[in-house]
């Protein structure tokens, strides 16, 4: 009976180990209502694939450090959910993607023709077409790895070239695909993806076959979105590839080898409040990929383009983005036409800070084609080496504010490119349309106007700004300046003879601030005849003079007609101790 217990609970023993060798498929927990909660990049794999339990929301509950290769890799049922790191880290080893998300809809639609023509011969689009010959040394390597994925329910179709095996097939059908260039070749229907030549295992060959299956079984990775994840370390941050209607929000993508976050053949995707820093090339970088809003996210202190549009990546939304100490702010180039670049605060970038060209950032001698239609308005473009440069594209390019270490605007040719009311100091070139009309040259506002009007701060902008402030580095001196005549000529004016200017008066005038005289005849006698405490010169001391006072001291036009025989405490100000002290004149008084 000890003996029959002791086996029961040895087998037992060994059964459970079996188990956890093979893997738990439900190592993540469900907590209910459709959402899941993981602790793993494997565990949140899994879960982001589990439609039954985790259909809408998989949460990351704590942070993932060293994680090699890849953490969340293109999982099959990703679709229609959202992936909350809730403030956690997934931190690589600089390798892999932290998140790889790529849809097969699009290659599904391109190849519909090939697929509809293998339905003729009742084969499916996850077939892998092996084009091969029985005569080639490096084909005959690869059969035996063909025949074990047969067995393990891989669909390939063999192709023979001196047999002619299935040649009909790939005449009728695959001839797109397939090339007679050199054998073996792997291809496959559902993706369109061809592999020349021997893979380097039989891991490698079951990725593909793999991938061919899924792309044809599951092939949308759409209407997801990932938020409060720090991505970290690895080649790419987040990497979204042919899918649409993603939202990636509130994500720190910083210190990965290449990307932050990367949008290939992705349209209309929402990338809201994010940070992408610190990346080796760009913060973020779309490809081929148009319609996307890219909105309130800060890219700083890339190694080459905060943010990036590349090779026909249109009718995109840049828009109140922050790019600061990047090589570029904002970069188009390779026919990414008609987006809008607006209201986004550019500075501190090495090269340019919104740059238009048909050339790319980082290989100057590579240049597909310019760009046409794009709206610059509204940037903040400010310590830049060049402000907006312009190559071989054409744009629309109104109310920048433009401030720059070595030229506002730059181009060799502006194309039809045109633009008003922009602020700029060395426009290099650039003319804004109001400017051409009356003749002139640059743009409509100087910078110094639009950011400091009033360099002062005495409530005048400056004539150059189009004020009437005829001083505009001294407070002192504006349109409603007193000038007192001082016929004495002993620095003290006559208070009751004055001008009000902004420009001084031709004569012997002097500012009310160095003191009245009562006596402008004789230079012997200056401010010590003044009545103490009558501020507003009225020969009294009453309560008016405790009004000016006040309005005096709280910033009003108030003027004080004797302060340096009235202030009481020596520091050339009338102040709430030279207030008292009048106070108590009046009530003695």
């Amino acid at each position: 009976m000890k003996e029959n217990l002791k086996n029961i609970i040895l087998w037992g023993f060994v059964t459970i180990l079996v188990f956890l060798a093979g893997g738990n498929v439900f190592a993540y927990s469900n907590s209910g209502n459709d959402t899941c909660e993981c602790n793993s990049c494997i565990d949140c794999t899994n879960a982001l694939n589990d439609n039954n339990n985790c259909s809408s929301t998989v949460k990351l509950n704590q942070s993932i450090t060293n994680q090699a290769g890849s953490c969340i890799y293109n999982p099959v049922n990703w679709t229609n959910k959202i992936f909350d790191c809730q403030g956690n880290t997934i931190q690589g080893t600089g390798n892999g993607y932290g998140m790889y998300l790529q849809s097969n809809t699009e290659n599904l639609q391109k190849n519909t023709e090939t697929i509809t023509c293998l339905n003729k011969y009742n084969i499916t689009p996850d077939t892998v077409a092996f084009y091969h010959s029985n005569q080639c040394q490096h084909c005959q390597n690869m059969m035996p790895l063909v025949q074990n994925l047969t067995s393990k329910g891989y669909n390939f179709l063999w192709i023979e070239i001196s047999t002619g095996e299935n040649n009909n097939i790939k005449q009728d059908c695959l001839s797109g695909l397939l090339t007679s260039q050199y054998i073996p070749q792997f291809g496959c229907p559902s993706n369109g993806e061809l592999h020349v030549g021997e893979f380097s295992s039989i891991l490698e060959m079951e990725n593909f076959a793999k991938k061919c299956k899924e792309d044809a079984l599951y092939p949308s990775r759409d209407n997801n979105t990932v938020k409060n994840c720090t991505i970290k370390n690895f080649y790419y941050g987040i990497y979204i590839r042919e899918t649409i209607n993603n939202t990636i929000t509130n994500n720190l993508v910083e210190q990965n080898l290449d990307t932050g976050i990367f949008l290939y053949s992705s349209p209309n995707n929402t990338l809201i409040s994010n940070t992408a820093s610190y990346n080796g090339y760009d913060g973020i970088w779309l490809l081929q990929s148009a319609n996307n809003h890219i909105t309130n996210n800060v890219a700083n202190h890339n190694g080459l383009d905060g943010i990036i549009l590349s090779y026909s990546s249109n009718n995109n939304n840049i828009s109140n983005n922050t790019a600061i100490s990047n090589g570029n702010g904002i970069y188009a180039f390779g026919g990414s036409d008609f987006n809008e670049i607006s209201n986004n605060e550019i500075s501190n970038n090495t090269n340019t800070g919104i740059g238009v060209s048909n050339c790319a950032s980082w290989n100057l001698s590579l240049c597909p084609s310019g760009n046409l239609n794009n709206k610059i308005e509204n940037n903040e473009i400010l310590n830049n080496a060049v402000g907006i440069f312009s190559n071989a594209s054409s744009s629309a390019i109104n109310n920048n504010f433009i401030h720059s270490t070595y030229s506002d605007f730059n181009s060799t040719n502006w194309l039809s490119s045109f633009g008003d009311n922009n602020a700029c100091d060395n426009p290099d070139g650039w003319n804004d349309t109001s400017m051409k009309n009356t003749g002139k040259t640059g743009c409509t506002f100087t910078w110094e106007c639009v950011y400091s009007p009033d360099n002062d701060n005495d409530g005048y902008k400056s004539v150059s700004c189009g004020g009437t402030d005829c001083n505009d580095s001294n407070a002192l001196i504006n349109p409603n300046t007193v000038w007192f005549y001082d016929a004495d000529n002993d620095t003290y004016g006559n208070a009751t003879n004055y001008t009000i200017s902004c420009n001084k008066p031709s004569g012997n005038y002097v500012l009310y601030g160095l003191g009245l005289d009562c006596d402008d005849n004789d230079a012997n006698i200056t401010h010590q005849c003044c009545t103490q405490y009558d501020f507003d010169n009225n020969a009294a001391v009453d309560i008016f003079d405790v009004v000016s006072a006040l309005e005096n001291l709280s910033g009003g036009n108030a003027q004080i007609y004797n302060t340096i025989c009235s202030e009481a405490n020596g520091n050339g100000r009338i102040d709430l101790i030279d207030l008292f002290a009048l106070i108590a004149q009046i009530v003695i008084g």
